[in-house]
């Protein structure tokens, strides 16, 4: 008689108005698409300034373990997911909601958002008026950086999707089902038509990120038959070039590298099950990121200082919070929660 909350992964009871809530987050969700894209696209605050990159980084690597290190329903909790393009809120968004239908709905916001974009751009080329508007701001710039910040909402959702466990019986027969809804058969009924869905969007992934990161180095290979059509084509060049543009030359590579690293550790996270406690994973990724740091240090990445300088303090503060949170697991809660409200503060100021 309970339904999933869309905000976390809590079970809840809908009250009788639960419909009157299903209208005010739908139209919520639509006008906080329209203006998202709008202050994006207004204030130029996307990939190819660089000046969100950091900020966008260090909610996302936090997010893999949100309740290790925030308490939850927590400001620093809220803000976090909402840079991750979550709710934050528990909340019931219609009664039965289960974990199938919830992951769907997690795929519906990022899509609509990136519809709105491509929108923007088609309309942009057909009508000149409305690219007189738009004036000089670079909407392909504002669907990259919509990318970035669906990545790992998309990232997440395909590991969920993939996930699977063996029910093994007394009788020695087994069964394969669906990891977070065992009600549901692995790769049978209406999983396939997920499973498809998530291959895709993997499948798009991939090639997104080895193009990214390997970029700079297709360009020596451009008389190749087999990378020409990638180099040569104009449409894509101008969907590519936005991710690199605050990047030294030498250095293009990080926008693909980010990325990379953003998937090593949702793996270690989801591979990690246990809850309580998770030192080890805590560990792996402040070391990921220590390391990250240090080469961020000894090579001047960013053409602007301002924005190297922001990336520098982002990536320390994600450092500080898996360390400090691996030493505040042996001691009191209240210990645990100034160093989390520290580290929030410290990104909501930048």
């Amino acid at each position: 008689g309970l339904s999933l909350s869309l905000g976390s992964s809590r079970c809840l009871q809908c009250h009788t108005f639960w419909p009157g809530i299903l209208i005010v987050i739908i139209i919520s969700g639509l006008l906080a698409g329209f203006v998202l894209v709008a202050s994006l696209l207004i204030l130029n605050l996307t990939v190819a300034v660089g000046t969100l990159n950091g900020l966008i980084f260090y909610a996302n690597i936090v997010a893999a373990n949100q309740y290790k290190f925030f308490p939850p329903n927590s400001f620093v909790s809220v803000f976090l997911s909402w840079l991750n393009l979550e709710l934050g809120i528990d909340t019931c968004f219609f009664e039965g909601m289960d974990f199938y239908w919830k992951t769907w709905i997690q795929l519906a916001f990022p899509t609509y958002l990136l519809l709105l974009v491509a929108l923007v751009i088609i309309t942009s080329e057909c009508s000149i008026r409305f690219s007189q508007i738009v004036g000089k701001r670079n909407p392909i710039a504002t669907l990259d950086t919509l990318i970035l910040l669906c990545y790992v909402k998309f990232l997440r959702t395909i590991i969920v999707v993939f996930s699977f466990a063996t029910l093994d019986y007394p009788d020695g027969s087994h069964r394969i089902v669906w990891w977070p809804d065992a009600t549901v058969g692995y790769f049978s009924g209406k999983h396939v038509v997920l499973w498809i869905v998530a291959a895709l969007i993997l499948i798009a992934g991939i090639f997104y990120t080895a193009i990214l990161f390997s970029w700079q180095w297709l360009l020596y290979y451009q008389h190749k038959k087999v990378f020409k059509w990638i180099i040569q084509n104009q449409r894509l060049c101008m969907f590519i070039e936005p991710n690199h543009a605050p990047y030294a030359f030498k250095h293009r590579y990080w926008a693909g590298l980010s990325l990379l690293v953003r998937t090593i550790v949702y793996t270690i996270s989801s591979a990690d099950v246990s809850i309580s406690d998770r030192t080890v994973t805590l560990l792996a990724i402040g070391i990921i990121i220590f390391l990250l740091t240090i080469l961020l240090c000894i090579s001047r990445l960013y053409k602007s200082k301002l924005v190297l300088a922001v990336e520098l303090i982002c990536y320390a503060n994600i450092v500080c919070l898996c360390f400090a949170t691996f030493y505040a697991s042996n001691r009191t809660g209240k210990s645990q929660d100034t160093v989390a409200y520290i580290s929030g503060t410290v990104s909501l100021v930048l």
